[in-house]
C-alpha cells in the first residue's frame, strides 16, 4: 500500500491508520501532534491541509508569554500547545495554529482541589479550528495555586490563579489585535480584491498562484466538502464561486491587467 500523502511505500508497521487509509510515519511526524491523536477520524486531504503550513508556522513562531504548556506569539497571531520547547524556543511536535483560523476558544478552571485552605486548579484550554474544523480540549497546567481567602473555619473563598488572568489578557488582547488587523485590510482594500482574498485564503493559495495551484486545491477541497453523488451543496457552490474568482483572476494576470 502507499501513503496517501506522499505516495511512498508502506506497511501496517511503517504507518499511520487515517479515515482513508495509512500514512507513512514521516508524514505523521510534519502534522501537528496534537492532530494526530484524531488522526483515525481524519482523511488525507484534511491532513495535508495541517502539514503543508506546519513549517512556515514553525519558523515564525517566537514565544513572547507562557501558561504552563501553552504559548503565544503575539506578533505573529500564534499559540502552540507543547510541554516542551526546543533548543530556538520552538515546540518539535509542530502544535502550532494561527487565530486567524479560530471559531471558538476559551481557557477554564477545572477540578478545584483543597490543600490545607488553599484551592489548586487545573487549567484547561479549549479550541475549534475552521478550515478544516477541528475541536481540542487540552490541560495545560495542572494544580495551579489560587487566590483563596478563608470565609470561616470549615470554607475558603476562591479565585482564578493571578498568572491566569494575566495570561487571559495577553491572549484576549492578541485576538483583538488580529480582529483590528482583519477590520483595517478590509476597509483599505475594493469589494473585488476582498473576494479574492477570501477565495485565496479558502484554498490556501499564495497571490501568485498558478493554474495547477488552482486546480489541486478545488479538487482537494470537494474531495473533503462535497463527496461523489452528494448533489449541489451550500459548500460546492462556495467553492465553485471561488474557483471562478481566481481563475479569473489568474488569466488577468497573464494578461497584464
Amino acid at each position: 500500500m502507499a501513503c496517501l500523502l506522499c505516495g511512498t511505500e508502506v506497511s501496517t508497521f511503517s504507518s499511520v491508520s487515517i479515515a482513508n487509509g495509512r500514512i507513512c510515519k514521516d508524514c505523521a511526524s510534519k502534522v501537528p501532534e496534537i492532530v494526530m491523536e484524531n488522526a483515525k477520524g481524519l482523511y488525507d486531504t484534511e491532513l495535508k491541509i495541517f502539514m503543508e503550513d506546519a513549517d512556515e508556522k514553525y519558523e515564525e513562531f517566537s514565544v513572547t508569554s507562557s501558561l504552563g504548556d501553552l504559548h503565544i506569539d503575539e506578533l505573529h497571531g500564534l499559540f502552540a500547545i507543547a510541554k516542551k520547547l526546543d533548543a530556538n524556543g520552538k515546540p518539535k511536535n509542530r502544535n502550532i495554529f494561527s487565530i486567524y483560523e479560530l471559531e471558538e476558544v476559551g481557557i477554564y478552571c477545572k477540578s478545584p482541589k483543597v490543600n490545607n485552605h488553599i484551592v489548586f486548579v487545573d487549567i484547561e484550554f479549549t479550541f475549534t479550528l475552521t478550515k478544516p474544523t477541528f475541536s481540542k480540549k487540552v490541560i495545560v497546567e495542572r494544580n495551579a495555586r489560587c487566590k483563596t481567602k478563608k470565609s470561616d473555619a470549615t470554607h475558603v473563598t476562591w479565585e482564578e490563579p493571578e498568572s491566569l488572568n494575566m495570561f487571559k489578557t495577553l491572549f484576549n488582547n492578541m485576538l483583538e489585535g488580529g480582529l483590528q488587523k482583519m477590520q483595517t485590510l478590509l476597509c483599505s482594500k475594493t469589494v473585488e480584491a476582498y473576494e479574492l482574498d477570501k477565495a485565496r485564503a479558502l484554498f490556501m493559495l499564495s497571490e501568485d498562484y498558478e493554474m495547477e495551484d488552482l486546480n489541486r486545491a478545488k479538487r482537494l477541497m470537494l474531495q473533503v466538502y462535497h463527496p461523489e453523488g452528494s448533489g449541489v451543496t451550500r459548500e460546492s457552490r462556495i467553492i465553485e464561486k471561488a474557483y471562478y474568482l481566481l481563475a479569473n483572476d489568474y488569466k488577468n494576470r497573464q494578461r497584464g491587467y
